[in-house]
């Protein structure tokens, strides 16, 4: 992790650096600017001086040796170099004819004979490759050309006191880096330990201990990221605790069965059993065979509604029909257990258009009946079971009713889980427990919902509404 805090920091590092070396750099470079600048002043300024004393010769007030030896003192003063070559005149040092290559030296006599003046900065060939800045300038005498004159300077007389203050700024350059660098390990950290600690709780959650949290509380975008994580987290614990919740109902609703046709047929193989008892042991352990099959289907079946793999066959029907021929199909088995069942018709609300209910006929029959049996299975003798549909506005649904021992109003909430029976049981009763599970999964696939209200020893009221199905597209 620690890699992490060093590639962050060694990032501002060397940005940091790259930012301080090009502003030391740049300002570096505009002081020696600024010392060219001063350089070219001085050598106009002296050419101003040269042409006054130029003017007192022509005039007769200043004689040649006196002007010679006036140049001279400019030259020692100023740490420059006069060169004067005319047709007259001639104040000449050897080394301007080498300046740079002949023909320029010919082009800028040329040029300031004809008025013109130059500034250049070339190589001076007679001291060693000496870098020159160098000025140009015509003489004037009686309103014409008499000489050109030519000033200059070593660069590294003009940058002179330059070189200090530059190796002055690249050192406080160097010092100001320390305590930059030392605030930019402490920003890497203060950004990355955030980081560290969302990556150590997805170590933890890996590990299985969900509980684990994040000790970060900006209100940035880690913040974020931390409360996504921990949403994560309490899914990822639900998620652990259905499924080993889930690995128990499972084992416990396998074991009775199993139990039951174990000792049947240990009875029947140890010969201790009257041939009676062996055809009712034989008919209890089929019944309990078909249990098992029928838990194996329902279980199939749910896996394949979790994972979104069913295919919806969807068609316009009757859906006040399909409640009347779920009604007929399970009267018998009300009558048996002592109940009744009946058909209270088809109710359409004020202003509802007619509608046509659009599904898959089979899925919406399996809630229907899964609903009813319910009813019929977790009740008492004498409980009546009413069935309904309606219509409402862009609504179409049905009701199961019954005036049966209710559900505690603490377990409605878990009447959806796996392997919950709707009496609040998961053992005791027939069914798998998975009937109300796959119906909400149906209904939602329908996109309506499915609600129960109850309370104990007021009856259960079972309400399923769709929305106007008027998309053909089939759902998967």
């Amino acid at each position: 992790m620690r890699s992490l805090v060093w590639k962050w920091m060694l990032s501002y590092l060397l940005i940091g650096i790259l930012i301080i070396a090009s502003l030391t750099a740049a300002t570096s470079w505009l002081i020696q600017q600024k010392a060219y600048e001063r350089s070219w002043k001085q050598l106009a300024d002296a050419g101003q001086d040269i042409q006054l004393l130029f003017d007192q010769v022509q005039e007769g007030r200043l004689k040649p040796a006196a002007f010679r030896e006036r140049l001279q003192q400019l030259e020692k003063h100023g740490s420059l170099q006069i060169s004067i070559q005319g047709k007259r005149y001639n104040f000449s040092k050897a080394g301007i004819q080498e300046v740079g290559t002949r023909p320029d030296v010919r082009e800028w006599v040329r040029t300031v004979m004809e008025g013109g003046t130059i500034q250049e900065k070339k190589v001076y060939a007679r001291q060693q490759g000496t870098t020159m800045l160098i000025r140009g300038f015509p003489l004037q005498s009686g309103g014409e050309v008499a000489a050109s004159c030519f000033v200059y300077r070593p660069v590294k007389e003009a940058v002179r006191y330059v070189g200090p203050l530059q190796r002055a700024l690249w050192l406080v350059s160097v010092v100001f880096a320390i305590p930059v660098s030392l605030v930019l390990w402490l920003v890497s950290r203060a950004f990355t330990r955030p980081v560290l600690e969302l990556s150590r709780v997805a170590r933890s959650y890996a590990e299985g201990r969900f509980e684990t949290r994040a000790q970060y509380g900006g209100r940035d975008e880690l913040a974020d990221l931390a409360g996504a994580i921990h949403g994560m987290a309490d899914k990822l614990g639900r998620v652990e605790a259905g499924r080993r919740r889930f690995i128990g109902d499972l084992a416990h609703e396998l074991r009775t069965p199993l139990t039951t046709v174990r000792a049947a047929l240990q009875g029947m193989d140890d010969g201790i059993m009257s041939e009676e008892e062996k055809s009712e042991f034989t008919r209890l352990a089929l019944s309990e065979t078909r249990r098992l099959q029928q838990l194996i289907d329902d279980l199939t079946e749910l896996t394949e509604f979790e994972e979104h793999v069913v295919r919806y066959r969807m068609t316009a029907f009757d859906l006040g029909e399909l409640l009347q021929q779920c009604v007929l199909q399970l009267t018998p088995a009300a009558e048996e257990a002592g109940m009744t069942l009946s058909w209270q018709g088809w109710t359409v609300r004020e202003n509802s258009p007619p509608i046509r209910f659009r599904g898959d006929q089979q899925r919406i029959r399996q809630v229907v009946l899964n609903l009813i049996g319910n009813a019929i299975r977790h009740n008492d003798a004498g409980t009546a079971i009413s069935v309904s549909g309606f219509q409402d506005g862009s609504q179409i649904g049905f009701d199961v009713r019954d005036d049966g021992r209710g559900i505690p109003e603490e377990m409605l909430p878990r009447i959806w889980d796996r392997f919950m029976k709707a009496d609040g049981s998961r053992s005791g009763s027939s069914g798998s427990g998975l009937g109300l599970t796959i119906s909400r999964y149906i209904t939602e696939a329908h996109g309506g919902t499915i609600q129960a209200v109850s309370s104990e020893g007021n009856g259960t009221r079972f309400e399923v509404v769709f929305p106007s199905a008027a998309d053909d597209t089939s759902m998967t």
